[in-house]
């Protein structure tokens, strides 16, 4: 970067993009599934994989069926 930024690498597995990748990593195959189900398979509490599902759902990576 030229004007003298630097891009700092401090986000590991726990940042807020890494759980959004391992929750659409779940959905690979198509499946519905419930809240239960993604948070367990992400291996994420239920409270933040339902945070962050909001999140993709908002920009639409994955759809919410009722």
């Amino acid at each position: 970067m030229g004007d003298g930024a630097a891009v700092r690498e401090t986000a590991g597995p726990s940042s807020v993009m890494q759980k959004a990748f391992d929750l659409l990593d779940v959905f690979r195959n198509g499946r519905v599934l419930t809240l239960s189900e993604v948070a367990r398979r992400a291996g994420l509490p239920k409270s933040t994989a339902y945070r962050v599902l909001g999140m993709i759902v908002r920009v639409g990576a994955v759809e919410h069926e009722y």
